[in-house]
C-alpha cells in the first residue's frame, strides 16, 4: 500500500501597497480632540502663535473661525497666497533715501514669508508631538491590516501610526512629506510649480509708441523716478514663498525612488483615508505607471461625495472601472 506523500510550498504571498491618508488617522483617533485636522491645527496656531495665525488669515483665502470647513482645504489655499498684507506690513520700512536703511523693508518681509513656510511646518511638527494623543486602539476599530513584511506603505501622514497600532516596521513605510518627531522638516505647502506662479512685483508700464526722442527722455526720467530699490528688493522676498513652500512631488520622488520601484507590477493598491487631492496626485500617478495594468484599486470613502470624485480621478489616472472597489474605510478592505 502506497501512501501519497504531501507537498508543502513556502509561497510568499504577493506585495501589496497601502496608500495613508488623513483619514486614516482620524479613524484611529476615534472622536478624539484634538485631531489630525486641519481644524485641529488652526485651532492650536490661533492659541498658541497669534502672529502667524494672522498672517495665515490675511494672506491667504480662510476664515478666523478655525471651525470654519474652508481649513480643510488649507493645502489648496496655500496656492492662493495674496501677497498684499506682507507688503503692507513692510511698507513703513521702505527708505530709499538712507543707504543703511534700504534693506530693513526686505529684512522684514522675508521674516514674515519664513514665518509663513518655515513656522508652519515647525508648528506642525509641534503640535502633532505634543497635542494630539493617541487613545488606546479598541478591538472594534482596528482595521483588519494584513502583516505582511513585504507590503509597502506610502504614508501622506506625519504621524506614527501605522507603527503604534498594527507594528509595521518603519523599513516598510515611505513617509514621503515627514515625520512628526524626526530630525527631518515636516513638508506643508502648495503644488504650484515656482517659475509659473505670479510675481508679487507689478507689471512694468509699457512706453506708448512712436515717441520722439525728447518724449522717450522724458519717460524715461519718469520710470527711473518711480523706480524704488528697496521695493523691488521686498517684491524678491515675498516671491521667494512659492519656492519656499513648494511641495516639490518631483524631488520626493527621486529622493524615494527605491520605494517606488518597488511598486513595479505590483497588483493591489489599498488607498486608506486619502482624499485624492491634486497636491498629492503626482504621487499616484508614479503608483499608476508601475502598477501592473490589471492592478486591483481598493479607495475608501467618507461620503458619497468624496466616493464619486475619488472614481473620476482614479478613471483620470487611467484606472478603469472594473478595477475599483470602494467602500466606507472600516469596511474597504474586506470587500470585493
Amino acid at each position: 500500500m502506497s501512501q501519497t506523500k504531501k507537498m508543502t510550498t513556502n509561497i510568499k504571498p504577493k506585495r501589496r501597497l497601502f496608500i495613508i491618508g488623513n483619514g486614516f488617522d482620524l479613524y484611529h483617533l476615534n472622536g478624539s480632540k484634538p485631531d489630525t485636522s486641519y481644524n485641529s491645527f488652526a485651532a492650536h496656531i490661533k492659541a498658541n502663535k497669534k502672529e502667524l495665525f494672522e498672517l495665515i488669515c490675511q494672506s491667504f483665502p480662510l476664515s478666523c473661525d478655525t471651525t470654519d470647513r474652508i481649513w480643510g482645504e488649507f493645502e489648496s489655499a496655500l496656492a492662493n497666497f495674496d501677497h498684499e498684507y506682507v507688503f503692507e506690513e513692510c511698507n513703513g520700512y521702505l527708505d530709499d533715501s538712507d543707504p543703511h536703511r534700504m534693506g530693513e523693508a526686505s529684512w522684514e518681509a522675508q521674516r514674515h514669508i519664513e514665518k509663513i513656510s518655515k513656522g508652519l511646518a515647525e508648528a506642525l511638527n509641534e503640535f502633532i508631538k505634543d497635542e494630539v494623543k493617541f487613545p488606546i486602539l479598541k478591538d472594534n476599530i482596528k482595521l483588519p491590516l494584513p502583516q505582511n513584511e513585504d507590503d509597502l506603505y506610502l504614508s501622506f501622514n506625519y504621524t506614527n501610526t501605522l507603527e503604534r497600532y498594527y507594528q509595521i516596521l518603519a523599513s516598510q513605510i515611505c513617509y514621503i512629506h515627514g515625520k512628526a518627531g524626526e530630525n527631518s522638516a515636516l513638508q506643508i505647502g502648495h503644488s504650484v510649480k515656482p517659475h509659473s506662479a505670479t510675481s508679487a512685483r507689478p507689471i512694468l508700464e509699457t512706453a506708448p509708441e512712436n515717441l520722439t526722442d525728447g518724449k522717450r527722455e522724458l519717460w524715461d526720467e519718469y520710470m527711473n523716478d518711480k523706480f524704488s530699490q528697496s521695493t523691488e528688493w521686498v517684491y524678491d522676498e515675498i516671491d521667494m514663498y512659492w519656492a519656499l513652500s513648494f511641495k516639490n512631488a518631483k524631488t520626493n520622488i527621486k529622493n524615494n525612488i527605491n520605494f517606488f520601484d518597488k511598486a513595479r507590477e505590483i497588483a493591489n493598491v489599498s488607498i486608506l483615508g486619502h482624499s485624492l487631492s491634486g497636491v498629492d496626485l503626482p504621487y499616484l500617478e508614479e503608483i499608476r505607471k508601475r502598477a501592473s495594468k490589471d492592478a486591483i484599486w481598493r479607495v475608501s470613502y467618507f461620503s458619497e461625495n468624496d466616493r464619486e470624485k475619488h472614481r473620476l480621478t482614479l478613471n483620470e489616472l487611467g484606472v478603469h472601472e472594473e478595477f475599483i472597489v470602494q467602500a466606507p474605510l472600516g469596511a474597504i478592505l474586506t470587500s470585493t
